[in-house]
């Protein structure tokens, strides 16, 4: 009888480790700072998960993402006012300042229809023509088949 082998599904995102780095059993966010301001931050942002579990630092990362990304802004003279906390430019403050707004949809009482809320609607204006800046990420050596890809450091 053969005996089959079994493999990893790769659509369960097993290597995900994009802005992740381990030391030791704790995972940390490591974000790479943008060129021209590496003389000042040095060449990345690293801050701890407080988490030793792979899948809830995989979450975590986004809001460390979103803070340096501010903090880059904030350098480079461009987003978010100097009087913003980084506490405020978190995922769960955001959407906490969405709830205290209202639900996404409203009801007129007059026609009974169905309306997009304008005080949402307002941020999602007020968001979609916000600078942007990019991030840029280490990328993989490509190798000859056969061979494994080994990052670059």
């Amino acid at each position: 009888m053969p005996t089959a082998k079994r493999r990893r599904a790769s659509s369960a995102g097993g290597s995900d480790l994009l802005y992740l780095q381990r030391i030791g059993t704790r995972w940390y966010a490591r974000i790479p700072v943008p060129n021209n301001l590496r003389k000042a931050m040095g060449p990345y942002v690293r801050k701890a998960l407080d988490t030793s579990d792979l899948v809830e630092a995989r979450r975590r990362r986004w809001d460390v993402l979103e803070m340096a990304r501010a903090r880059f802004a904030n350098r480079l003279g461009t987003g978010v006012e100097g009087n913003t906390r980084v506490e405020d430019l978190s995922y769960e403050a955001f959407r906490s300042k969405l709830r205290e707004l209202g639900p996404p949809k409203v009801v007129d009482f007059l026609t009974g229809e169905e309306l997009d809320n304008p005080a949402i609607d307002a941020i999602i204006d007020e968001l979609a023509d916000a600078p942007r800046i990019a991030i840029p990420c280490k990328r993989f050596a490509t190798t000859s088949p056969g061979t494994k890809p080994s990052p670059k450091h």
